[in-house]
């Protein structure tokens, strides 16, 4: 499983996430690739590529690889005049990933932090 897919099924298979986006093609509207389909329907989360990949970290040693990745996960809402179901939204996505274990076949996963969302 790749990064990708960990993070797709993180959010696609979260019950609450389901019941709030609307669905592509008969699976939640959580998208890996930007730009997503022009006939996706909001409410929808992109999750695409990484922010920035870095080997500089306190982990890594001569006898140990450790990557640090920073990935955005973007919601997007039709505009209402309200911030309230984006804000909902991205407090289940933190909470979905904030120290949360997170498996990524061929990788030790060590310390998963997300950031609180910003509005």
């Amino acid at each position: 499983m790749s990064i990708t897919t960990a993070f797709y099924q993180r959010l696609a298979d979260d019950t609450y996430l389901k019941a709030q986006l609307t669905a592509y093609n008969g699976m939640p509207g959580v998208f890996t690739a930007s730009p997503v389909p022009t006939n996706a329907k909001r409410p929808y989360i992109v999750t695409a590529g990484q922010v920035s990949d870095s080997t500089e970290i306190a982990l890594h040693s001569k006898t140990r690889v450790a990557t640090q990745f920073i990935r955005d996960i973007r919601i997007y809402t039709d505009q209402t005049g309200s911030m309230a179901k984006i804000e909902q939204l991205g407090e289940h996505v933190w909470k979905l990933f904030h120290q949360q274990p997170l498996a990524i076949d061929g990788w030790q996963v060590l310390e998963v932090k997300a950031s609180r969302p910003l509005i």
